[in-house]
């Protein structure tokens, strides 16, 4: 007998209408129709296995992935403890001995999980097995004073370049993305640690450039744009797996991409009312990014900077009166309303910045899952 059920969410439709298949004025009523049937059939769906199953499976964060990702933070925050007591108590072979005996005691358990199938919650394991490994290496260069106070940029680059490592080699032993977050975190810092080295001669720069504390916002600025670029790439090559699976290697590069160039770029010196126009114009192309990309972390910033810049706007022309309070009050429930226009014509709002883009990049951008 053919099997007539399939699964499908409304970034499915979405993607159909990008490529022509439906028009995309269709896919919001279709995804309406659909859901509407879903609802009003649940037990004859489960009874019927030839009822389609629509759903939104394929992405968002569930209940499982936050218990995993918790569950790491909590064993993360007491290993901390931990070892802050047993290098006080016991010195710095102590805090070798244990952390190599629980990054390879983690290792080994996410092991055993990745040969059940529980690839995403061994990742996590993986993960805490990484963030151990410069834990254990910074200890046993104290041991041996291999660097000392002097050389503490070399003890840096160190760290941040064995954390890159050693997560490469267990994100190909387990391939999961979460294992991609310590090589995009440690990739960031250790830009910031080599503008801390070009910059830390006698005149306080290097070549002439970056003589005061902004060179490390226009540092973190460049490497967000780099980690972005390449997340687009990874997006594009690898794609987005089911969520729970472990299999979007690139989720993470965007977060901490976005995060590298938008949090130095906030705190940056505008220059007066023309660069926080340009700094509005820039978080408005992140919102238009995360149309094109489909990556609502990137619309999650761009949103929250452009809200700013607004705020600023009417706190310029209505400080110290009655009249800003209603005026913030006005733009909250305009930016509701807003989200509520948006929520209704998504489809077509997307295909009509997506039909800007060339034809020749819009074969080679990222697709959902």
């Amino acid at each position: 007998m053919n099997n007539t059920s399939i699964s499908i969410s409304k970034n499915d439709l979405e993607n159909a209408a990008r490529e022509g298949s439906m028009s995309p004025l269709d896919v919001e009523p279709l995804w309406q129709a659909l859901s509407k049937s879903q609802a009003q059939a649940p037990l004859a769906s489960s009874a019927n296995p030839g009822i389609a199953s629509v759903g939104s499976a394929a992405s968002g964060f569930d209940l499982a992935q936050l218990f995993w990702y918790g569950g790491g933070t909590l064993i993360m925050i007491a290993l901390g403890f931990f070892m802050a007591l047993a290098q006080s108590s016991y010195g710095s072979g102590a805090t070798f001995g244990l952390s190599i005996l629980y990054s390879v005691g983690f290792a080994l358990l996410g092991d055993r999980l990745l040969k059940q199938g529980a690839r995403a919650p061994a990742g996590v394991l993986f993960t805490v097995a990484v963030l151990l490994v410069p834990l254990a290496a910074d200890a046993g260069m104290s041991l041996m004073q291999v660097f000392g106070y002097a050389h503490a940029q070399a003890h840096a680059v160190t760290l941040e370049l064995l954390t890159v490592g050693v997560a490469l080699l267990a994100l190909m032993r387990a391939r999961t993305s979460i294992l991609t977050a310590p090589i995009y975190g440690t990739l960031w810092l250790l830009s910031l640690t080599l503008a801390w080295i070009f910059t830390s001669s006698s005149d306080g720069g290097f070549l002439g450039f970056f003589s005061d504390y902004n060179h490390y916002n226009v540092v973190s600025m460049a490497t967000g744009l780099v980690l972005l670029l390449s997340a687009v790439v990874v997006d594009s090559r690898f794609g987005r797996g089911l969520a729970g699976q472990g299999n979007d290697y690139s989720w993470w590069g965007y977060l901490f991409g976005v995060a590298a160039f938008w949090i130095p770029l906030s705190l940056l010196d505008s220059g007066g009312e023309l660069g926080k126009f340009i700094y509005f114009l820039i978080n408005l192309l992140l919102m238009v990014s995360s149309v094109v990309l489909a990556r609502r972390v990137l619309l999650l910033f761009g949103a929250v900077g452009s809200i700013y810049y607004v705020g600023h706007i009417l706190g310029s022309f209505l400080s110290n009166s009655f009249s800003l309070s209603l005026a913030l009050i006005a733009l909250g429930v305009g930016i509701i309303y807003l989200g509520i226009q948006y929520r209704k014509h998504q489809a077509s709002v997307e295909a009509a910045i997506l039909g800007c883009v060339p034809d020749g990049l819009r074969r080679v951008l990222p697709r959902r899952r």
